[in-house]
């Protein structure tokens, strides 16, 4: 994240958070958009048969529709 640090600062309406998409701190209907870089391949090594269909029911929960 460090890497668009600086870009924040020059949009004074933009933020930039952390968290587990599995459990989004939103009320429902809250956000207008979001941008997320889903692991995949290699890269995930997780259990992604589990993670895709959480992570897309708790981001359309959030997202004005």
């Amino acid at each position: 994240m460090d890497e668009y640090a600086d870009t924040l600062g020059r949009h004074p309406r933009s933020d930039m958070c952390a968290w587990s998409v599995a459990s989004l701190p939103l009320r429902d209907a809250s956000v207008d958009a979001i941008v997320v870089d889903m692991p995949f391949g290699i890269r995930c090594k997780g259990n992604w048969q589990k993670l895709y269909p959480l992570s897309l029911r708790e981001m359309a929960r959030v997202t004005r529709i």
